[in-house]
């Protein structure tokens, strides 16, 4: 895809955006992380205010690219958000209803032949299958399988939207 605009929901520590922002023809990174501590990170003293520092500090140092890190919930960033992206790339929290949210909105600001990575499809950490994010995701699958192709499974699903 040239001169495309990348879509990270949930950034974390910022791996995955620091390893994008190294193409050539990366245009623009958006990243969305509320950085709010939760419970899939179980430590005391582990803050997310603190990642949320240190990545902000990675990304300013990034040279020559159009990084920006949105601390926000995703659905608030949906609600105001009038871009559209050619690659979007999902883990933020990994409830079942919160990545079929973050599935449905990005499936109305991705691109036609845009890329859609849901990281995480075999992580299964809540009790029911359906609670995790495989659920959400293979439920989301099923209603835009007509708009879906998929490209890749392993950990992650890969989906390019028609």
């Amino acid at each position: 895809i040239p001169n495309f605009k990348y879509l990270e929901i949930g950034t974390f520590e910022g791996r995955s955006a620091l390893f994008v922002s190294e193409f050539n023809n990366c245009e623009k990174i958006v990243c969305v992380d509320p950085y709010i501590d939760y419970n899939e990170i179980e430590s005391d003293d582990f803050k997310m205010s603190d990642v949320f520092e240190s990545v902000n500090q990675k990304f300013k140092q990034v040279q020559n690219k159009n990084i920006k890190l949105i601390r926000e919930k995703s659905d608030d960033f949906f609600l105001k958000n009038k871009e559209t992206f050619d690659v979007i790339y999902i883990d933020g929290y990994h409830k079942y209803e919160y990545v079929k949210r973050d599935f449905v909105n990005s499936m109305n600001c991705i691109k036609k032949d845009g890329i859609l990575i849901c990281d995480d499809f075999l992580w299964f950490e809540y009790e029911k299958l359906e609670e995790n994010p495989i659920g959400a995701i293979l439920e989301c699958y099923e209603n835009y399988k007509k708009d879906l192709q998929i490209l890749f499974i392993s950990n992650q699903i890969i989906f390019c939207k028609n």
